[in-house]
């Protein structure tokens, strides 16, 4: 995943918080994905050049998610919230 589309990724989760439908769909289209990519990124620790290239990307995602939380409602966050 290049960090332009990750970048847009992240568009597209603020605009998501408009209450369109067709920008939530594609949100629940798109993260699996990120969470795919950031996973595999974390695999590749071995390869430290492979992973400073995915670095800008993964950051971004980072950065999404982070967006994607802060638009949730207040009650729906305690449902992603996991107890260790």
């Amino acid at each position: 995943m290049a960090s332009t589309a990750a970048h847009c990724a992240k568009t597209l989760i603020t605009a998501s918080a408009s209450g369109s439908v067709m920008l939530r769909q594609c949100i629940r289209m798109l993260l699996p994905g990120m969470v795919e990519y950031v996973a595999k990124v974390a695999g590749m620790e071995a390869d430290e050049a492979a992973v400073q290239s995915h670095l800008p990307a993964v950051g971004e995602i980072i950065k999404a998610f982070g967006t994607l939380f802060a638009n949730i409602a207040e009650d729906l966050r305690e449902l992603f919230c996991i107890p260790f």
